[in-house]
């Protein structure tokens, strides 16, 4: 099969830096905090806003809160929160069960248009090298798949861009209690006949080894995987493969990816 005679293989061209752009979901970054992750970022010509997931994954109720003196850094300027939706701005506070979780938003001031990424300093928690990248193709929302091991988790949306290919997933917890998940060991793409494009970066899902992100029950999580980008003006689909075991060829994954709209 060809398809496990090409898992050493690696095709992964190399990712070129990009512009910012308005409504970006699943923004990459390089290192969050602790069970807080920037899902979505708005930046505008007025303002820019950052959507916040965070999962109480302690082992008691927690009470968090965003604060005036929050602060996001772009091209080495400093721009202080303006306000916050669907969370208490110190002296106030929102309380936090145990094992459930708070979407809220933060606004700040517009930053320079230009700016490829962005530095969030939020009291004791900072994430640094939040990346901004142009999304300059349409993406495919809900994209045709043929095959794959659904279950809980979906392909919702699909971004073929000049510099790379993104993946969102939704993984909805339907079961009777809190579940915890984690990104496949060695996922790829496959594009027939003999390429194989390594994943590159993650966003919204825990991605240290052996690490994992809590979904209480009855809610979901959505996250972005990244990969090399894809030539579509001469191929129509891919499969993305979460696992692969050689000796006894079964295979795992989403099959048969349209690439068109």
């Amino acid at each position: 099969m060809a398809l496990i005679a090409l898992l050493f293989a690696v095709f992964a061209p190399k990712e070129k830096t990009t512009q910012q752009a308005a409504g970006l979901s699943h923004p990459v970054c390089t290192k969050g905090a602790d069970n807080y992750f920037i899902t979505y970022i708005n930046a505008t010509k007025n303002e820019t806003e950052l959507r916040v997931h965070y999962i109480n994954d302690s082992d008691t109720d927690r009470e968090i809160y965003a604060s005036k003196d929050f602060a996001i850094i772009a091209d080495g300027k400093e721009y202080k929160m303006k306000k916050a939706n669907n969370i208490a701005t110190l002296p106030g506070k929102t309380k936090v069960a145990k094992g459930d979780i708070l979407d809220f938003t933060m606004k700040f001031p517009a930053i320079p248009p230009n700016s490829d990424s962005i530095d969030f300093v939020g009291g004791e928690h900072k994430i640094n090298g939040v990346q901004l990248l142009r999304r300059e193709k349409p993406s495919t929302i809900a994209p045709y798949v043929s095959t794959g091991n659904y279950g809980p988790l979906t392909i919702h949306e699909l971004e073929i861009n000049p510099h790379s290919t993104v993946l969102h997933f939704l993984y909805k917890n339907t079961s009777d209690k809190a579940v915890r998940i984690s990104l496949p060991k060695h996922p790829f793409l496959f594009v027939k006949p003999m390429k194989i494009y390594k994943l590159k970066k993650t966003s919204g899902i825990a991605n240290h080894p052996d690490s994992t992100t809590l979904v209480p029950k009855g809610t979901s999580i959505g996250y972005a995987m990244i990969f090399a980008p894809i030539d579509t003006s001469v191929i129509s689909k891919f499969d993305y493969v979460s696992s692969m075991n050689i000796q006894s060829g079964k295979i795992e994954g989403f099959f048969g990816i349209n690439v068109k709209k």
